[in-house]
């Protein structure tokens, strides 16, 4: 449904599956990144610590509950 939506509104998008804390650490993002989006992810883990030089606006969306509530 979200790339569905994102094609519509010709959004330029990425999709990067990523399984665990070890591919966020490894993940590769840009300057021209302006959104990182994590579906039913990020929520148990400190992502300003995992992805380095993070400039991007993280928005979580996660059933587990926050590990590192700020």
């Amino acid at each position: 449904i979200l790339t569905s939506l994102l094609q519509k509104e010709f959004v330029r998008y990425v999709h990067v599956p990523v399984s665990g804390e070890e591919d966020l650490k490894n993940l590769q993002i840009g300057e021209s990144i302006q959104w990182l989006l994590l579906i039913n992810c990020g929520g148990t883990c400190d992502i300003v610590q995992e992805i380095p030089n993070l400039t991007a606006t993280v928005l979580i969306i996660d059933s587990h509950l926050p590990h590192h509530p700020r």
